[in-house]
């Protein structure tokens, strides 16, 4: 559910009891929170790469559609940023393994949570309706 402002409350208190739980590791501080969300970051980043490359070169989608968003130079600067994620994910995993490996570990766990949950609510409409 949504505060007034539609900011999803539980959402945020779920970072927040995961902030701590992250903070209460051993050796832990504010810098291995940056540690932790860094790699995660640059990997969102890439994806957003990857769906630019496939939305713009997929032959499912009309060639003819109007592009709101133009990319310069397209594709090489796509390209750069899924290299330079490549070289930032692998250097974090050497320097930081632990808290690089938590932060993979914990969004990939949340991808078969997110679907059960999607699912549920999928079964709870086919119900309604």
């Amino acid at each position: 559910s949504l505060t007034s402002g539609g900011v999803p409350y539980m959402s945020v208190i779920g970072q927040m009891i995961w902030s701590i739980a992250l903070l209460c590791l051993p050796g832990s501080n504010f810098s291995s929170l940056l540690d932790y969300f860094g790699p995660m970051s640059w990997i969102y980043y890439a994806l957003t790469c990857f769906a630019v490359i496939r939305l713009r070169d997929s032959s499912h989608i009309e060639r003819l559609l109007d592009r709101p968003y133009k990319v310069r130079f397209y594709p090489m600067p796509v390209i750069l940023v899924m290299i330079v994620t490549l070289v930032i994910v692998i250097s974090s995993i050497a320097n930081e393994p632990l808290y690089t490996c938590l932060a993979i570990a914990s969004v990939g766990l949340s991808v078969p949570v997110h679907f059960f949950f999607y699912r549920k609510r999928e079964i709870r409409n086919i119900d309604i309706k």
